[in-house]
């Protein structure tokens, strides 16, 4: 079964134009430049290899596979 997402209408000129000056007015969170944005590298090199490890590892399974001898799935 697939999800559907919920769909927002588009936002008119007008919210559109209160939401960038809300953002031009929030000075301790400026919009990046393009110069930022060009200096950024990835996350992998610029990590301590631990770190990025620990960041991107996947979280376990809520419901793990029985594992042994007459192991038995869940039903679905």
């Amino acid at each position: 079964m697939t999800r559907r997402r919920a769909s927002l209408p588009p936002l008119t000129d007008a919210e559109e134009a209160e939401i960038q000056a809300g953002i031009a007015q929030d000075s301790d969170n400026p919009e990046i430049t393009m110069e930022q944005f060009a200096r950024m590298r990835p996350a992998a090199e610029a990590l301590p290899p631990t770190l990025y490890a620990a960041l991107t590892r996947r979280p376990p399974h809520p419901f793990p596979a029985p594992r042994g001898p007459g192991a038995r799935r869940r039903p679905t």
